[in-house]
């Protein structure tokens, strides 16, 4: 193997382990595996945002970063493919071991963000033009560490995703094995005026919308905004927090807020996305007193809608449906193109003219090794279920998927993240 060659913001990271392969096809591959390390890369990293299109705040270091102290284990394994000494893909990944399904425990390679719940659209990125060199020196990079992982599970990728397509080509010439799955997710593809985008709404809803402000004005000093100092942040964050929680205590469950790692994360991001522009905290307050709170984030043109809250007290005045409306018309008004629902079933969201999407799971494992066996098992249970769920009448369904529920205990922090996202 040839030593790769420093430049001066290689340099400061000479510790980090190379991995310089000699085949035509490939990129000099390039792993970080501390936070100094990564941080050293973080510039390039941010060149390489800037030429991929497809980019959301699940790419950047300042969400992962935050995400990897509140909830990382195991080893962090930043790749970068480099084409001479400009970075020209790169695949955040780290090394876990999990207790998967049936209670196997094996070593698992992710997507850094991946496993809390917490993200969407996690992404392996490539600059245009570059995707089937990415796509086949990550094969490479993995075969070269298979002392050190059983399976990889490459979840919530856009189903769009360049790389994603390419890698599950690449397996097949390669003849590993590899599952596909899909996720539900949803987004309104926002106009460029509110009146166009009022128009994509039933006439009850938008009658309804101009009622419910009429009357919100008349009970009470109301009044909506989007936060934009620290000192508000500091206020509305923790009603966002309590709101949210009051709602899912109700219905007996903890909600996801009870864990105090992910308070933390909320406040890392929020703090660090205040200083770049990007958060979306907006917040609906009646008489002095935070009702709605909902927590987003913007990307270029988009807006990732991630969490909310809201006062059921005043559920009958519909605050959280305003403050989503308020949110929306202002969006509009300053060109952004999209708001994203992230991850789940469209469901009332459709009433929002929000459009269905799909997220991509990915999951890979070599042929005749223990994680080869253990994804030929998934395999054959999904396929299985998939064919008792078209043959069984949708109440059957419904049953033996609650009976599962309640045995297995899938009912998990990671799903109830999923599940108390948008309500309203």
């Amino acid at each position: 193997m040839k030593p790769l060659a420093k430049t001066s913001i290689e340099a400061k990271f000479a510790t980090a382990r190379e991995v310089v392969q000699s085949m035509p096809e490939s990129l000099t591959i390039s792993t970080f595996e501390t936070v100094e390390q990564v941080e050293s890369v973080v510039p390039s990293w941010n060149e390489l945002l800037k030429n991929v299109p497809e980019a959301t705040t699940f790419s950047t270091w300042e969400w992962l970063l935050p995400w990897w102290r509140a909830f990382g284990k195991g080893q962090l394994v930043v790749v970068g493919f480099y084409s001479g000494f400009e970075l020209v893909g790169l695949a955040p990944l780290c090394i876990t071991e999990s207790t998967l399904r049936f209670g196997i425990r094996m070593k698992v390679v992710r997507l850094l963000g991946d496993g809390s719940g917490d993200s969407d659209n996690l992404e392996v990125l490539a600059r245009p033009g570059w995707e089937e060199k990415v796509s086949r020196s990550l094969l490479i990079f993995l075969e070269s560490s298979r002392s050190k992982w059983d399976v990889v599970e490459l979840n919530v990728m856009p189903a769009q995703s360049s790389v994603a397509r390419r890698l599950t080509s690449d397996l097949n010439r390669r003849g590993w094995m590899s599952m596909t799955r899909s996720k539900p997710a949803s987004a309104i593809h926002l106009p460029a005026s509110w009146p166009a985008y009022l128009q994509q709404l039933s006439s009850e809803d938008r009658n309804n919308l101009a009622r419910y402000r009429k009357r919100l004005e008349k009970r009470y000093a109301s009044r909506f905004y989007k936060v934009t100092t620290q000192p508000e942040v500091d206020r509305c964050l923790p009603a966002m927090f309590e709101l949210h929680q009051q709602r899912w205590q109700r219905r007996g469950e903890s909600g996801t807020f009870a864990d105090p790692a992910r308070r933390q994360l909320y406040a890392d991001i929020s703090r660090i996305f205040l200083e770049r522009g990007w958060l979306e905290l907006w917040a609906l307050d009646l008489n002095e007193r935070p009702v709605a709170v909902q927590f987003a984030f913007r990307y270029r043109d988009q807006v990732f809608q991630l969490q909310e809250g809201f006062d059921e007290a005043y559920h009958s005045d519909r605050v959280g449906t305003l403050l989503r409306a308020h949110v929306l018309e202002r969006l509009i008004a300053q060109g952004v193109t999209t708001y994203d629902f992230l991850g789940g079933e469209p469901g009332y969201k459709a009433r929002w003219a929000a459009k269905p999407a799909e997220y991509m799971n990915l999951h890979i494992a070599r042929r005749r090794t223990f994680g080869g066996l253990y994804l030929s098992i998934m395999k054959n249970a999904v396929n299985g279920k998939e064919r008792l769920r078209k043959a069984l009448p949708a109440p059957a369904w419904d049953f033996l998927h609650h009976i599962n529920v309640n045995l297995t205990g899938k009912n998990n922090t990671a799903l109830a993240v999923d599940r108390s996202r948008s309500s309203v």
